[in-house]
């Protein structure tokens, strides 16, 4: 049973990523091997506070999944989807932006700054999404 106490970075690795990633390749930005991978994809350094909690690398898909363990300071806003995709955009790939909340008491206290054309997972309905804008069920945005 998973329980909203947990890491929520463990959360997105242990249920986020084989529920809803066809072939996952998890980084963690804040690890070396990881920061390597990430320049590997032709992902700049920066520092860790900027970069988002997990990127999972969809290897069938070539999709980057970036997703903040979000709180009340910290989900994907406007700002913050703008500054992540520009920041990876020389990586070529399609970016998948996603807010990861604990429970749904915590995502609807950040509801009204989500950003439009990201996605919401709440590790208390693991099973789920919730995506902001009805031109994508789940996929990059052109």
């Amino acid at each position: 049973m998973i329980t909203a106490r947990r890491n929520p970075v463990h959360a997105i690795i242990a249920d986020f990523a084989p529920r809803h990633v066809a072939k996952p390749r998890v980084l963690i930005p804040g690890r070396k091997a990881d920061r390597t991978a990430l320049a590997d994809l032709g992902v700049a350094p920066v520092s860790d506070v900027s970069m988002p909690d997990v990127v999972i690398h969809d290897l069938e898909r070539d999709w980057l999944f970036l997703i903040d363990a979000s709180t009340p300071r910290r989900q994907m806003t406007e700002t913050r989807a703008a500054e992540l995709k520009k920041h990876f955009a020389p990586c070529g790939t399609h970016l998948i932006l996603f807010s990861a909340f604990p429970d749904h008491r915590s995502f609807c206290r950040c509801v009204e700054s989500i950003a439009w054309g990201t996605h919401v997972w709440i590790t208390d309905a693991p099973d789920h999404m919730i995506h902001f804008n009805g031109e994508r069920f789940l996929g990059p945005y052109s």
